[in-house]
């Protein structure tokens, strides 16, 4: 089993109008083998916001003698004050190594009638 607990306080010691936010978030998950976990996840990630998100991340090896490949995907339901949505993402990582690794990712969201979208 996987347990997740995150709590975060994040705080301006200067004089700007910035106020302290609080997020927290709660997981369980499981092992599927050696290389695979799922995870749901219950988070508060601003006072205004809720996020219900299912996680499903894989490792496998890679062509090169000791390089593996990692690939996350990621599905949110998000519930705002004013509107309700969804997030969708998904990342990539190849690992040259233990110590050195590269990655990518994309994040599509939909909210209310915004819409967005990163690349990272």
């Amino acid at each position: 089993m996987i347990f997740d607990l995150d709590y975060t306080l994040i705080s301006d010691n200067s004089n700007s109008n910035f106020d302290d936010t609080t997020e927290y978030s709660v997981g369980i998950g499981r092992y599927l083998d050696d290389r695979t976990t799922t995870k749901l996840i219950l988070g508060n990630p601003s006072d205004h916001e809720k996020r219900i998100t299912g996680a499903y991340k894989k490792i496998v090896d890679a062509a090169t003698s000791g390089t593996y490949i990692g690939y996350n995907f990621r599905v949110s339901y998000i519930d705002t004050v004013a509107d309700s949505g969804y997030e969708l993402g998904a990342t990539g990582t190849y690992f040259f190594f233990n110590d050195l690794s590269l990655s990518a990712s994309v994040d599509v969201s939909k909210i209310g009638e915004d819409n967005s979208s990163e690349l990272v």
